[in-house]
């Protein structure tokens, strides 16, 4: 239940790219999925401090002494 939150402002997210009663079979493909996921992993966060969660993962990679993903 705490996490319904979470769930449904990552659902409001991805609707912006793919509205709800989209045909998804003739809307989606790999690439789209790559851009919205890139995009939601881009996509600035106020409770990181205005971060994206690509930034954060990025940072505890460092942190930890292991090169980032390249992109």
């Amino acid at each position: 239940p705490q996490e319904r939150g979470s769930n449904e402002n990552a659902n409001e997210l991805i609707r912006r790219f793919l509205p709800k009663g989209s045909d998804f079979d003739k809307l989606i493909n790999r690439n789209t999925v790559k851009d919205v996921e890139w995009w939601l992993n881009t996509y600035p966060r106020k409770i990181l401090g205005g971060l994206s969660a690509l930034d954060v993962f990025s940072s505890e990679l460092e942190t930890l002494g292991i090169a980032p993903p390249i992109f």
